[in-house]
């Protein structure tokens, strides 16, 4: 479960503010979800966003277009994707998606 805090970005040139994603801190600190089929354009995903956690994307099929850190990026089918804590994302379009996403505390990298 994501809760979404607000925070302006004072590094971008018009200060837009960006979507922060909070990895819920009550209970457990990893998250597994499935990607199976068509992804909707309205999700947290589909809007500029930045995490606090790091999130691995397995993308068994398809193919997803994004823009990271204001960069456009392009994830193919079998890749393995990981996004680290604070990075500027958003997916721009998925086509045929089908795989996993793993988001975790960055304290179970920090700590070990």
């Amino acid at each position: 479960m994501y809760c979404v805090k607000i925070v302006r970005d004072h590094r971008m040139r018009n200060t837009k503010t960006i979507e922060l994603n909070v990895l819920a801190e009550s209970g457990n600190s990893i998250m597994v979800e499935r990607w199976k089929g068509k992804v909707q354009g309205d999700t947290e995903a589909f809007r500029l966003h930045r995490s606090d956690h790091y999130t691995c994307l397995l993308l068994e099929t398809g193919q997803i277009d994004l823009l990271l850190d204001f960069r456009e990026v392009t994830i193919y089918a079998h890749t393995l994707f990981i996004f680290h804590p604070g990075q500027v994302h958003e997916i721009v379009s998925a086509t045929d998606v089908n795989g996993w996403y793993l988001s975790f505390n960055n304290k179970l990298v920090e700590d070990n």
